[in-house]
């Protein structure tokens, strides 16, 4: 298992991009925890998911084996393929 350090750039880098975007000033992991996003008003939500199907059509494969390699967050957000449309 990986845990973020300053010696794994590659892991810091998908963290950034991935479990790290905010919305509504919380991490993107923390609106996945318990599905807390369906607690949004429908504008809110709307671009909550908006990010999640950005994230994951931008995803490579190897980013998203770099999340699933690593600490429960990013395991959590890690976007395992394309939301439809």
């Amino acid at each position: 298992m990986r845990f973020p350090r300053s010696s794994d750039p590659e892991l810091l880098d998908v963290i950034e991009r991935y479990v790290k975007p905010t919305t509504n000033d919380t991490g993107r992991y923390l609106h996945l925890l318990h599905a807390n996003f369906t607690r949004d008003d429908e504008p809110e939500r709307r671009l909550f998911l908006q990010s999640l199907r950005s994230a994951a059509q931008a995803i490579t494969d190897e980013e998203l084996e770099v999340l699933l390699e690593s600490e429960w967050r990013s395991r959590l957000t890690a976007p395992a393929s394309p939301l439809p449309g």
